[in-house]
């Protein structure tokens, strides 16, 4: 009978020594968990709790694509991970970490609420001699700065590509008579130098409207990327779906 008592007496304080390390280590967890900043956690688009310190560093690409973007943002189209235009608001909330410099917080903006940034061109080619053709060629192309997500792995990044078409319209009745189809072209990845980026599943088109006052090119693509020396347990060649997207530009004779 001692002996048992006994027992129980060391399984009591063993079960005691474990409440007490469990109630002891949980403030410090929270506490080194308050410490961390939206910035130092992972983005809210991805929803996954993981630091991203290193990875939203800004790149030269990236400063010099925004430098750009604030020097001109009238021209831009800024759309966020819910597909709402929030060109303005993106700028407005922006403009004052711009004017200080800091890249980082607006990159940290970026991941967690853009979903890509859009900029059109459109080149008429000229009639020769100046004289106004029955038939005039017009190249457009939207160049977007995309973020791509996904599921598979925490780290999102930025591609940059453009989706851009030709047309012939009638200059006196701005009706659309032919198009080309549309062409998609990667110019730009950001995913980091261990990583290979790739488009698949590419499917392009392109649509005269009823009216024929106006055409739209479209573009539908995957993205992957592809390891190219193991990280941990990622071995070489780990490949990660970073998902499908779809865009498009539109253009008109005038």
């Amino acid at each position: 009978m001692l002996r048992k008592l006994k027992n129980m007496k060391k399984v009591v304080s063993l079960v005691l020594v474990l409440v007490l390390s469990v109630a002891v280590s949980l403030p410090a967890f929270a506490a080194e968990t308050d410490n961390l900043s939206s910035k130092d956690i992972s983005l809210k688009g991805n929803g996954i709790s993981e630091i991203q310190e290193d990875y939203l560093k800004p790149t030269n690409e990236f400063i010099k694509f925004i430098d750009g973007y604030f020097k001109n943002h009238n021209n831009y189209v800024v759309v966020d991970i819910y597909g709402n235009d929030v060109s303005k608001s993106f700028y407005q909330d922006n403009i004052e970490l711009y004017k200080s410099s800091d890249y980082y917080d607006i990159r940290v903006n970026m991941f967690d609420n853009i979903s890509y940034f859009s900029t059109k061109t459109v080149q008429t080619q000229k009639s020769a001699n100046g004289v106004l053709a029955l038939s005039q060629l017009k190249n457009i192309s939207n160049s977007f700065y995309q973020v791509v997500r996904s599921d598979d792995y925490p780290h999102p990044f930025e591609i940059q590509y453009q989706i851009s078409g030709s047309f012939h319209y009638n200059p006196n009745t701005g009706i659309i008579t032919d198009c080309s189809d549309a062409t998609l072209k990667l110019t730009h990845s950001n995913a980091g130098a261990m990583w290979s980026v790739s488009l698949n599943d590419v499917s392009t088109g392109s649509e005269i409207a009823s009216d024929k006052y106006s055409v739209t090119f479209t573009a539908y693509f995957g993205v992957t990327a592809t390891l190219g020396i193991s990280i941990g347990d990622l071995p070489i060649g780990y490949t990660c779906d970073y998902g499908h997207y779809y865009n498009s530009v539109t253009g008109t004779a005038d």
